[in-house]
């Protein structure tokens, strides 16, 4: 999801999607994502020259889903992988997701 370089109003109305419930066509019908265009990750195209400091610099957001039924899910990280130029990259992170369900039993975490 393109963040243009250029964002007016208080910070809260730029902040990134922290977790919600739905799919993100969804969010975006109600109004619920700071931006409208969508892009499907797989063979998607990103074209920011270079990565920014500033807080006015443009960027790309990449929302995430996770579908699963009455069981949950527990992804412990994510591994995102790019190319640029033809040189193939992976950017490891320490992002993780719990969906509370049958099978996720830590009290501490639903």
């Amino acid at each position: 999801m393109p963040v243009p370089g250029r964002r007016d109003g208080p910070a809260v109305d730029r902040a990134p999607v922290g977790s919600e419930l739905g799919i993100p066509a969804e969010l975006r019908e109600r109004g619920e994502l700071r931006r409208q265009s969508l892009t499907d990750v797989d063979g998607a195209r990103f074209d920011e020259p270079l990565c920014g400091s500033g807080r006015s610099d443009p960027f790309t957001e990449i929302i995430t889903t996770v579908e699963t039924g009455r069981s949950g899910a527990y992804i412990d990280r994510v591994d995102v992988s790019y190319d640029v130029g033809g040189r193939l990259f992976t950017l490891s992170t320490s992002w993780s997701y719990v969906v509370c369900g049958d099978a996720i039993t830590e009290q501490d975490i639903c």
